[in-house]
């Protein structure tokens, strides 16, 4: 069982006609679970885990537009979370291990902003944002041992994944009332094919007795890409198109996990 503290950095900018709106700018600390174990047979092995984080709340800046150089900003509350699931085939030899494998992981966040009433006093609800990220694809790395005392060591390790990166995200505007044109609703969706993300590692192992170990590991990982979208809009005649935008995203987090490794 592995304890994690993951800080994460992730955003992601739309540019239309010059306009540059923030969808989302997190920058949050979160409290990370995570399960999973090796088989080794011989010198292969394969390995499998299973991640959730705890929900990180904050302002995600996500209303900060800047046109003709002036920026505007509305303060707004957000909830986050991910779950990540991964598994690999690796090959050990002296001191170096190859490996290869596929990850998934699922990005919930959920907003909202207050609004204030409109100039004709008519209270208006919270503008939401629902947005789903989606990531999956396949990665390969290596790992070097360095042994530093007869019963502990270090591993570096690096990795390249090559990923396909979904986005959605249902924004519910409130005009305030009840009526048929009272809320206005918007469906961008986002695909982006090869996807590189590379990460850096480095993992100190120490041997408590011939059975458990303990471990200690700092990973790094980034990735970056900017697609050009349709924009969709969902009303009574159904989805219709809303035009088009360049959408750019990137994520950088760091991990620090303190875990025990038990060998039967």
């Amino acid at each position: 069982m592995t304890c994690i503290a993951k800080f994460n950095k992730l955003s992601a900018d739309m540019f239309d006609e010059g306009k540059q709106r923030t969808w989302f700018d997190f920058s949050e600390v979160m409290g990370v679970v995570q399960l999973g174990g090796t088989l080794k047979m011989n010198q292969f092995y394969v390995d499998a885990y299973a991640q959730q984080s705890s929900t990180a709340s904050g302002d995600p800046n996500n209303e900060t537009l800047v046109e003709n150089g002036i920026d505007s900003y509305l303060s707004q509350d957000a909830d986050f979370d991910r779950s990540e699931y991964s598994f690999l085939i690796g090959y050990q030899l002296s001191q170096l291990s190859l490996f290869g494998g596929y990850r998934y992981q699922q990005t919930e966040i959920e907003e909202s902003l207050e609004n204030p009433p409109t100039v004709t006093g008519k209270t208006r609800g919270p503008d939401t944002w629902d947005i789903n990220i989606d990531s999956r694809g396949y990665f390969f790395g290596a790992n070097y041992l360095v042994p530093i005392e007869f019963n502990s060591s270090f591993v570096l390790s690096g990795t390249i994944g090559f990923f396909e990166h979904d986005y959605e995200n249902a924004y519910t505007q409130d005009f305030g009332g009840s009526g048929p044109f009272s809320k206005s609703e918007m469906l961008f969706d986002v695909e982006a094919d090869d996807v590189i993300e590379l990460g850096l590692g480095l993992t100190y192992i120490r041997k408590l007795n011939h059975q458990l170990d303990l471990k200690v590991l700092g990973q790094l990982n980034y990735y970056t890409f900017d697609e050009n979208i349709d924009l969709k809009s969902r009303g009574d005649d159904g989805v219709i198109s809303a035009g088009a935008i360049d959408f750019e995203a990137d994520e950088l987090n760091f991990q620090l996990r303190v875990g025990l490794d038990y060998h039967f």
